[in-house]
């Protein structure tokens, strides 16, 4: 089984991440799209090997990567920013046994502290069988098509995002601009086509954080995870009403 890491900019995190890798004795390939910082350079000192790869989005590299493969082997696919642990890897060599893809719960962490409640992360994809395709598109990122069953793992999957925060705000732009297109494609479930039409998530989403998940419970590191999935929904109406605004006007 490798293990493939899609990157561009990650001298903030793609060492944790190789760091963590090194102890599961997986074969590493770093697919990096463009990085003009360090990642390359730390990537090569931890013993990956690094390829080229042309990024479109996340869906479509994930079907790439797995229909590249042949159907009796397995790969791990995952971003620069994600931490995997020998137990996950552990209980993920488990699943393959019996499933295609094998999924496990995410757990946020902020500037270092992992966050116990006001995640909403759902379970990533994170380990699959060669030779076909998993994933459609949908919202702003990607899901399973709907015949796939995965296993989930107890173990969790860090995400830990250390980058700055214009680079987040620069991905987040970049999430709303593809999801807007995705909406009027109608790539989209209920939930985020209420996004696209109505401010709704603005207020609800924060709230559901903090006294839902019970985020607040979480410190600082909530409040402020809540106020980024704040400023994240602001950012993706306020793209639905200026694709609006430019359809009224064309």
């Amino acid at each position: 089984m490798q293990a493939y890491i899609l990157s561009k900019n990650e001298e903030a995190n793609i060492g944790r991440c190789l760091e963590a890798l090194a102890d599961t004795g997986l074969d590493v390939i770093v697919l990096d799209s463009g990085s003009e910082d360090d990642t390359i350079e730390i990537a090569r000192r931890h013993g990956a090997e690094v390829r080229e790869h042309d990024y479109v989005n996340h869906c479509q590299s994930y079907n790439e990567i797995t229909r590249s493969l042949p159907d009796d082997e397995w790969c791990l696919v995952l971003d620069a920013d994600m931490v995997v642990s020998q137990e996950l890897t552990r209980q993920i060599r488990e699943h393959i046994r019996t499933h295609d893809v094998v999924e496990a719960p995410v757990q946020m962490v902020w500037e270092g502290t992992p966050l116990r409640y006001a995640s909403l992360y759902p379970p990533k994809p994170i380990a699959f069988r060669g030779g076909r395709e998993y994933f459609e598109p949908a919202g702003h990122g990607e899901r399973l098509k709907s015949q796939i069953d995965p296993a989930r793992t107890d173990a969790e999957l860090r995400h830990d995002d250390r980058k700055s925060y214009q680079a987040y705000l620069e991905n987040q732009l970049r999430y709303a601009e593809d999801f807007v297109g995705r909406a009027g494609d109608a790539h989209v479930g209920w939930k985020d086509w209420l996004k696209w039409k109505t401010p709704l998530g603005i207020v609800a989403v924060p709230f559901y954080c903090l006294f839902v998940k019970g985020g607040i419970l979480d410190g600082r590191g909530g409040l402020v995870y809540a106020l980024d999935r704040m400023i994240v929904e602001a950012i993706l109406y306020r793209q639905a009403l200026l694709e609006k605004t430019n359809e009224s006007s064309g």
